[in-house]
């Protein structure tokens, strides 16, 4: 009961750092109200469908200005931050199975394997739940697509730390390293 809990928080704090590194916290309660105050998110959609046409609005003129080097700044900066969140998710990863061997939490081998599980589970989940077209709008910045995008890269992050802690627990506890 305890490994669960450990590895319950130890998500939670990770997405919390997701949220917080990638400066998109203040937006973190559309995904809550989109799951939990369902009519709270149709108000807020509305409101923020209102706004994006206002903006949109003001922008139609420069729409085209520098597209293709927007557009490379956006692919290089969004493959930078993969390549940050990979190192910082398996560091994440190796201190908290070394926080979990100073708690005196061990796992077994069955507990392993349904951590990978679990794993698969959620990137499962993450595949199966991804709207694409469906959703899609011309600029791509909606309410709907932002919570998409977000609960997307979310169960992603959450399934590649627990194959990675649960590997690194492996090699490091059980073969005392």
């Amino acid at each position: 009961m305890k490994s669960v809990l450990f590895l319950f928080l130890s998500c939670a704090v990770l997405v919390v750092l997701m949220l917080l590194l990638s400066g998109q916290m203040n937006k973190a309660s559309y995904l809550r109200n989109f799951f939990f105050f369902p009519k709270r998110y149709q108000e807020q959609n509305t409101k923020e469908h209102y706004k994006q046409e206002q903006e949109r609005s003001n922008l139609e003129k420069n729409k085209y200005a520098n597209n293709k080097l927007q557009s490379f700044h956006k692919l290089r900066k969004r493959i930078l931050w993969a390549f940050i969140a990979v190192v910082l998710v398996s560091i994440y990863a190796l201190l908290s199975v070394y926080f979990a061997s100073f708690l005196g939490i061990s796992l077994s081998g069955k507990s392993i394997i349904l951590i990978q599980s679990f794993a698969v589970v959620f990137v499962f989940l993450a595949l199966l739940s991804q709207l694409g077209w469906e959703i899609q709008t011309i600029d791509g910045i909606t309410l709907n697509e932002y919570i998409n995008d977000l609960w997307f890269k979310l169960l992603n992050v959450i399934s590649i730390y627990l194959l990675l802690f649960s590997n690194i627990y492996q090699l490091v506890i059980k073969n005392k390293i």
